[in-house]
Formats: C-alpha cells, structure tokens, sequence
C-alpha cells in the first residue's frame, strides 16, 4: 500500500536526472529499516512497529509536492511555511481517503522542521514518563534528521573545534550550505525568535538541537528497558551496525 502511494504519486517514474523521484522512495526505504531497528531495540508491540514502518515510507511520499508548492511561494511571495503546511494537509487527506490509520498520518507528520513540528516535540520531550506512540513520534522524527540522503551515517567524532558531533551536525551544516529550503528556514527562524529554547537560533541549528535532545532521551529509554548504557551520539551509528549485521547475517545464509 505504501508503494502504490509513491507510485500515484509519481516517485517510481523512470525518468532521468531531475525527472526522477526515486531517490525519495529509496530514501524513505532507508527509514523504515533504520525505525524497524529502533522499534525491536524498544521492545515495541508489532501493531505499532508496524505503524512505524508504514510512516517511515509515506514520510516523504509528498515531497515532490511540497517542493513545487514551495518553488509557487518563491514566483507569488507568498509564506513558504503555510505551502508545507497546506500540502501536508492535502498529502494526510489523500492518506485517510486512500486507508491509511491516524495513528500513521500522525507519524507521518514527526519529521521535519517547521515552528509547529519543533514546538510539538518538545511538548513530548516534556513529559516525564512517555506512552510508546509518544516515543514513537519522537523516533520517526529523530530517524529522518539522521538519514542523508540513502548514505549510512558516519562515525560520531571530534570536529575542528573540538566539540564532539555526529550526523545530526552533519546535516545541519550541509542544509545551510546547501541552502535548503532557504525561505521556509527564514520564516522559521522568525517564528522561534521569542521561544525560550530556541530563540535567537537559526532554524538549522534548532533542528539539531532538538534531534540531540530526542537522543538523550532515546538513550535513557533504551537504558530504562534494556539496560544497555549508551552515548547518545553514538546512537546513529549503533542503529547502522545493527543493519549492516541484519545484512550480514542474512548474506551468510545465502
């Protein structure tokens, strides 16, 4: 089902350099292997593993969409943020209409870095003892900060100032060289001006900070349920080994 969403969609055409989407279906793919990790990590139930799994492939299912909407706001001068936001709305519409449960529209919504995203997840990271839909949300955002493209993620290490980073730095740093989403950035970094967290950050850097503190608190969680103690920053390339020995494992019995 989630296929055929990329397919009407338009993601698993055939074309060519800028004409093909496919990178956004192989990217998504990359979630669900990475979420399905983090959910057999957790102990979670199979109902919402698999809900997990669902959203990690619809996450980005609009992306081509929203792109165009954003490149209409750029020709009108009109908000970049309310032309994601409406096509979010259209793309949970189209998911109801085409079966899809709440609870997997709701995931779909974890990812990304608007005001609205931003606030939400540190409403959850607030509260003190988090329901497994809650730390749900929280991982299916944190798993899309942390996947590049369809690269696995490198090392945790020390940058050349001397401060410990791992991929959730990496992808702030090529976002602003990139200049991705430049605008939506912009009205974003505006909204979190007076926000007591976040204020006087660009919107990148607030990205960032709030996928650290959902790692914090996925390495506290993984403490409490299985007693393993962890980096929080070794998180991203704990959840890679765990594949690459799925992989492994799976081209050994071959």
């Amino acid at each position: 089902d989630g296929f055929r969403m990329h397919r009407r969609l338009g993601n698993l055409g055939r074309g060519k350099g800028i004409e093909s989407w496919r990178n956004v279906t192989e990217h998504c793919l990359c979630q669900v292997a990475r979420v399905e990790v983090m959910g057999e990590w957790l102990g979670f139930p199979p109902a919402l593993a698999r809900d997990m799994k669902m959203a990690a492939l619809l996450h980005d299912v609009g992306k081509r969409s929203e792109i165009e909407a954003l490149k209409k706001a750029s020709d009108e001068g009109s908000s970049y943020i309310h032309a994601i936001i409406n096509n979010g709305e259209i793309t949970a519409q189209l998911l109801r209409e085409h079966g899809f449960n709440d609870r997997v529209i709701r995931f779909v919504s974890a990812p990304g870095g608007l005001p609205s995203e931003i606030f939400e997840i540190k409403r959850i990271l607030d509260i003190n003892k988090l329901n497994d839909d809650d730390l749900a949300f929280l991982i299916l955002h944190y798993v899309d900060d942390m996947s590049i493209e369809a690269k696995w993620a490198p090392l945790s290490r020390l940058s050349d100032k001397g401060q410990r980073v791992n991929v959730i730095d990496d992808r702030a740093e090529d976002n602003k060289a990139k200049g991705y989403s430049a605008g939506s950035a912009a009205e974003t970094q505006v909204a979190l001006a007076g926000h007591p967290d976040f204020g006087g950050m660009n919107a990148f850097d607030a990205m960032a900070k709030v996928s650290h503190l959902i790692e914090e608190r996925l390495a506290k969680e993984i403490e409490r349920r299985t007693g393993e103690k962890l980096d929080p920053l070794m998180i991203p390339e704990m959840i890679d080994e765990k594949l690459r020995q799925r992989i492994n494992s799976f081209l050994s019995s071959q």
